[in-house]
């Protein structure tokens, strides 16, 4: 409320007085109704529920990519690691912090493999340990079958060409990645060639989980 100043005039004298003077909104103010909320909230569970599998996918391919550039990263490292050194380093699956097992799902070792069996020993130097990543399968393939991945001191495998295959636990092929490893030590990553959503292996065949 505001009090506006009035003056009249009578000959010689002035009279002035303080009216009130009352402000009202311009526009009516209002409330939503029970009814009118109720339908916005259907409204914004039906956009959830529609939009829940492209969410979902989503999550899901972000894992996948998350954990091969995390797994390349690691093979690099390796690599790396024994052309430094100047030893035979090893990479294997491993469940048990120190011990190879073969569980590469539950995370990897990576070590100087000194007497070069592939084993981790008391006194191999441990280099880096991995956990997995959560909701994401790992599987090592390589000629020879052994079930861990060696680096010679001039960066080469032990003529173990392989490939290193990751799905997501909860989709099939569409999300399969896949990290080529050559005998010469070099690591590529598998990509979709023909473009039709799946990627493909060294051999051009789409990946199957």
């Amino acid at each position: 409320m505001l009090f506006v100043r009035f003056c009249r005039s009578f000959s010689s004298k002035h009279s002035c007085s303080w009216t009130p003077f009352y402000r009202f909104p311009l526009f009516k103010q209002s409330a939503f109704t029970l009814l009118e909320l109720l339908v916005c909230l259907v409204l914004v569970g039906v956009l959830l529920v529609s939009g829940a599998p492209g969410l979902q996918g989503w999550v899901q391919r972000s894992q996948a990519d998350q954990a091969q550039a995390r797994l390349l990263g690691l093979l690099q490292y390796a690599r790396n690691s024994a052309l430094s050194f100047g030893v035979p380093v090893s990479v294997c699956g491993s469940r048990v912090s120190g011990v190879c097992d073969g569980e590469w799902s539950a995370g990897v070792l990576i070590f100087l493999d000194l007497d070069g069996d592939g084993q981790h020993s008391g006194d191999e130097r441990v280099l880096r340990v991995a956990a997995g990543a959560e909701q994401v399968r790992v599987a090592w393939r390589s000629f020879g079958n052994r079930p861990f991945l060696q680096f010679t001191p001039l960066g080469f495998t032990r003529g173990q060409s392989g490939n290193f295959t990751l799905c997501v636990a909860s989709d099939p092929a569409p999300l399969a990645r896949q990290l080529i490893v050559s005998a010469g030590g070099r690591v590529r990553v598998a990509v979709d060639a023909d473009g039709d959503g799946q990627v493909e292996d060294a051999n051009g065949d789409p990946l199957r989980c």
